[in-house]
């Protein structure tokens, strides 16, 4: 038997088979060096593929595929039920502060997010050299301190 061409990529086994038939008719033919040549070409290759063929082993693997689950039955609806009094208004809670705090009147300058510097925080570089009032109340001034910062006046 044949092997299919995908088990067989380089024809070796078809080319030792040749060689086998043609040692075969060379032999008949009282040719025994030529036979002898072509036999001893086609064992090698026929041994190859022999060795190559018992090497590979089929693989197979069971898949379990899951059932779609099935849907589970209806039930019926209940009626609703009657009521005498109307149920109670739903209550409504306070809404949350959205805007952040804002700074108080007293302090100046403001930062970009609207709340009041502190000592120790940095400036903009448009509020260099600039005097301003801290949100406690204290009069800070933006000095170069290891970078532009809010220092206490």
């Amino acid at each position: 038997m044949i092997p299919p061409a995908c088990s067989d990529p380089g024809d070796s086994y078809r080319l030792g088979m040749d060689d086998w038939r043609i040692g075969a008719v060379d032999g008949k033919g009282d040719h025994a060096t030529s036979a002898a040549a072509q036999i001893a070409k086609g064992a090698s290759m026929i041994s190859l593929v022999a060795v190559l063929n018992g090497s590979v082993r089929p693989v197979i693997a069971l898949v379990r595929v899951p059932a779609a689950p099935a849907p589970a039955p209806a039930s019926p609806t209940p009626a609703p039920p009657v009521a005498s009094t109307p149920p109670p208004a739903p209550t409504i809670p306070p809404p949350a502060p959205s805007a952040p705090a804002t700074a108080p009147a007293s302090c100046h300058p403001i930062s970009d997010e609207g709340t009041c510097y502190e000592p120790g925080e940095y400036s903009r570089d448009d509020d260099h050299g600039m005097s301003g009032v801290a949100g406690d109340g204290e009069s800070i001034v933006c000095e170069d301190n290891d970078g532009w910062r809010w220092e206490p006046a």
